[in-house]
């Protein structure tokens, strides 16, 4: 994959990250869109000094390594040193969200999830409301010079609904959610949600000032 330079210690970290937002507010779509940030972290260690650089140019990773591996001195005694003497040379892959990935989920489906969710929120006790689906995927990618290579993955995906309403002597805020790990599990939360909302409702509702004292 990478050619480590002699006589030195050196990491690569890769990130791969995809984010997706989806927001309504009272009942107008004001967000949309989906990112894609990819970058690596690179570390050289010579036994006095670490030099670090960090780029989103990947194909430029090699000549990244190249550049701080010219900066450091060699040293013959690497393996040697106390520092690298506490690091692991781990190797596996574990990729849990290959067969779940909400990035492979359209576009529309999100949003025609989220559109689900809308009517918790349009009730004539709530005089304004922002309801957003936020996704987000990342791949990670480990390399050492002492042969570690990892490979992860971990996403989550959430619905979250803030309203305030107009019940008392003072406007009530809140924000509920549901976050779950794939997009098929939020499919089924609204039943949840709606409790929540009404538990909200009622203490707006129904909540008195504390009486003073020791408790």
């Amino acid at each position: 994959m990478y050619l480590f330079p002699k006589d030195l210690y050196a990491d690569i970290r890769l990130e791969d990250v995809t984010h997706t937002s989806i927001v309504y507010e009272n009942a107008s779509l004001s967000e949309h869109k989906s990112s894609q940030e990819i970058g690596a972290f690179l570390r050289v260690w010579d036994g006095k000094r670490w030099y670090y650089s960090a780029t989103t140019q990947i194909d430029n990773i090699q000549k990244e390594l190249d550049a701080l591996a010219a900066l450091a001195t060699p040293n013959p005694q690497i393996l040697a040193d106390p520092v690298v003497c506490r690091l692991e040379a781990n190797q596996d892959v574990c990729l849990r969200f290959q067969e779940n990935d909400v990035r492979q989920v359209p576009s529309e489906e999100k949003a025609a999830l989220l559109q689900s969710y809308l009517p918790l929120v349009q009730m004539e006790e709530i005089t304004n409301w922002r309801a957003s689906y936020l996704d987000t995927h990342t791949e990670k990618r480990f390399w050492s010079s002492l042969g570690a290579n990892l490979h992860f993955d971990y996403q989550h995906a959430s619905v979250v609904l803030r309203f305030t309403a107009n019940l008392g002597a003072v406007p009530h805020s809140d924000s509920i959610h549901t976050y779950q790990p794939d997009f098929s599990s939020l499919q089924d939360k609204h039943g949840v949600l709606k409790t929540q909302i009404a538990e909200s409702l009622d203490f707006a509702k129904n909540a008195v000032p504390v009486t003073p004292g020791a408790y």
